[in-house]
């Protein structure tokens, strides 16, 4: 009887094992955040706000606003414990304004934001307990909606999408924890050059 009870508890701990092992290999789906300093679609950006172009002559004001942060989220489903595919959004935007007397009368006045979304990979390196060495890699476009204003012109308001190419290139990436956790990502591309923050398994 003994042998029996022995038997049949060995047979349950195996087949739990066993199930918890295949629900590994399933898969998980991984929410994950970061706040990114300075990334590619804010200089091109800036580039076509033109700012650090505007006219500063005597009696006319300027005033440029250019981001150091931008907020990036994604999902990704991690097929096993090395490789995941997912898809990530990018947040940042500019603004450049131009006062041209005492009054404060603004003359020229341009607003962009240029959300970035991008097919996105993750092929871990090396894992030892709670630590993991990554790259993120991503594929995706670039949308760069442009709000203008100019008193002198007709008409004076305008709006304008333009769309280039985005992509994530982060050979150095760091995690620590298991279903949630920190990261680190070094690299370059739409999230950012340095990319602190987070993730968390749904």
């Amino acid at each position: 009887m003994k042998r029996l009870y022995v038997l049949l508890m060995a047979a349950l701990i195996l087949s739990a094992s066993s199930i918890s092992i295949s629900a590994q290999e399933k898969g998980t789906l991984r929410f994950h955040y970061s706040l990114g300093l300075l990334s590619l679609p804010d200089y091109l950006g800036a580039v076509i706000v033109g700012l650090g172009s505007i006219d500063t002559s005597e009696g006319v004001s300027s005033h440029s606003f250019l981001p150091l942060a931008n907020l990036n989220a994604g999902l990704e489903y991690h097929f096993n414990e090395k490789v995941s595919l997912g898809a990530t959004l990018s947040l940042s935007g500019s603004s450049a304004w131009t006062t041209i007397d005492a009054n404060g009368e603004i003359n020229r006045k341009i607003a962009g934001f240029y959300p970035s979304l991008c097919v996105s990979s993750t092929t871990r390196y090396f894992k030892h307990n709670l630590f993991s060495m990554y790259g993120h890699w991503g594929v995706g476009a670039s949308f760069y909606m442009i709000s203008q204003y100019f008193r002198t012109e007709t008409p004076p308001s305008s709006f304008n999408v333009a769309v280039t190419p985005a992509g994530n290139i982060y050979p150095l990436c760091f995690s620590w924890g298991r279903k949630a956790g920190f990261n680190l990502e070094c690299g370059w591309g739409s999230k950012g050059f340095v990319n602190i923050g987070g993730y968390l398994n749904i």
